[in-house]
């Protein structure tokens, strides 16, 4: 097993991965979801355990079984494939938050700082052997914070393929460390044993958000249904490709499509999808209207279509329905796990699969898919009317307000759109708003 770890250590892995959605709300959320909080220390150890050891691919042995020198070469090896960026995220949502990266009882981050607290520790261990047990649950501690909250979870897939992590070092009870302690001060300074067991307890800051009970339900950690406390969500601002899809009397194949979304509290809450190729499918008859470009706009005011191509700049479809928020599957239940379904790239990903209401159906990366991380949107289905959309990679980026600004002048796009569009186009605008709403959540 040890071998694996040296191998990486001398080989970098070959991914470079960008934050998903799903690593940017698990850094600036505050609270750990219900299937990775407990009560009290021991609790949270069998719990965060049996989570690592069920973990696909992730090799795991006990804490008990490394060396503080092999724990080292481990550190080094995730240090190296960390994403300061993840911190970065951790420290504008709670600039004291435990998940910050640290050794020894020390903050740190570059890696000549590392080596020199690993040195001291190390020259220390040497002259007081007492107190390594102690020093190596420390590192137990560490480097299960360093993989999962500094480094990507795309490259964490990779990693699971070189590496053996420790689990949990066992929680001692009071009694149990009080012992520990007399029997290292029996060998070592006071003071030396008052710093490890200080570094010790730096390193288990986790237990201030993992052992701290089950979580209240908030809508930025939604828990979808079948899921065990996963949920994938969306980030705040992005944008993304999509492949439109229509089976019906009006076949579409892969029409180039873009997504632009920006959902911000107190801020702007807006959505736009542009048609560029071909417009919505009429789902009961041919029409000129689908086979042109055209948007939509999910604004605070209401639902908006622009066509120019038939004269049509700016008309009110719905009003008071915008933009959905980020947890958009929380309406949804997990149905199937390992499904294959083939994103806007061609390429086939291993996925969750969710139904929702009114037959809507979603496909979502999963934690086997080596290429999108967890979480990522892959194909969104409208289950009565067989429209799908093939999602392309999310361009997570801020998005400039005058995106979502309506074109056309205010009594254009205070036009109901009942008044330019022909009954029939009105009633498949009706029936395409209702796809895009739910594609949305």
């Amino acid at each position: 097993m040890f071998a694996r770890v040296a191998l990486v250590a001398c080989v970098q892995v070959a991914v470079s991965a960008t934050l998903s959605p799903f690593d940017t709300w698990r850094a600036e959320t505050l609270v750990p979801g219900d299937r990775v909080r407990a009560h009290g220390h021991a609790d949270m150890v069998e719990k965060l355990n049996g989570v690592l050891t069920n973990t696909p691919g992730l090799v795991t042995e006990p804490c008990e079984s490394f060396s503080v020198e092999r724990l080292v070469t481990l550190q080094r090896v995730l240090h190296a494939h960390r994403d300061p960026k993840l911190q970065a995220l951790t420290v504008q949502s709670n600039p004291t938050d435990n998940r910050r990266l640290r050794a020894f009882g020390t903050l740190v981050d570059d890696a000549s700082s590392l080596e020199a607290l690993w040195g001291a520790e190390m020259a220390l261990l040497e002259q007081y052997p007492a107190v390594r047990d102690v020093s190596r649950d420390a590192k137990c501690h560490e480097a299960l914070l360093w993989m999962v909250h500094h480094i990507p979870l795309k490259t964490q897939l990779e990693l699971r393929k070189t590496l053996v992590l420790p689990l949990l070092p066992k929680a001692k009870t009071e009694e149990e460390q009080d012992e520990a302690r007399m029997d290292m001060e029996k060998e070592a300074p006071v003071a030396v044993v008052a710093k490890v067991l200080a570094a010790h307890t730096e390193a288990t800051g986790c237990l201030a958000c993992h052992a701290a009970g089950p979580p209240a339900p908030t809508p930025e950690a939604p828990a979808c249904l079948g899921a065990d406390g996963e949920c994938p969500i969306w980030p705040s601002e992005f944008v993304s490709p999509f492949g439109l899809y229509s089976g019906g009397v009006a076949k579409i194949v892969n029409a180039t499509s873009d997504f632009y979304y920006k959902f911000k509290e107190n801020g702007t809450q807006a959505q736009v999808i542009d048609y560029k190729e071909r417009c919505f499918p009429f789902v009961d008859a041919r029409s000129i209207f689908e086979a042109k470009p055209c948007k939509l706009y999910f604004v605070p005011s209401g639902i908006y279509l622009n066509q120019p191509v038939r004269n049509i700049d700016c008309c009110l479809f719905q009003g008071g329905v915008g933009a959905v928020p980020t947890t958009f599957l929380q309406a949804f239940t997990r149905v199937g796990q390992n499904e294959i379904a083939q994103d806007y790239a061609g390429r086939n990903v291993s996925c969750d699969h969710w139904s929702g209401p009114q037959a809507f159906e979603y496909w979502t990366s999963d934690h086997n898919d080596p290429v999108h991380g967890f979480g990522e949107d892959i194909v969104f289905k409208d289950g009565p009317t067989g429209v799908t959309w093939q999602w392309g990679d999310f361009d997570v980026k801020d998005m400039a307000d005058s995106i979502f600004d309506l074109p056309g002048t205010e009594a254009q796009c205070n036009t109901p759109c009942k008044k330019v569009l022909s009954e029939e186009e009105h009633k498949s605008l009706a029936d395409h708003v209702r796809l895009v709403k739910h594609a949305s959540k």
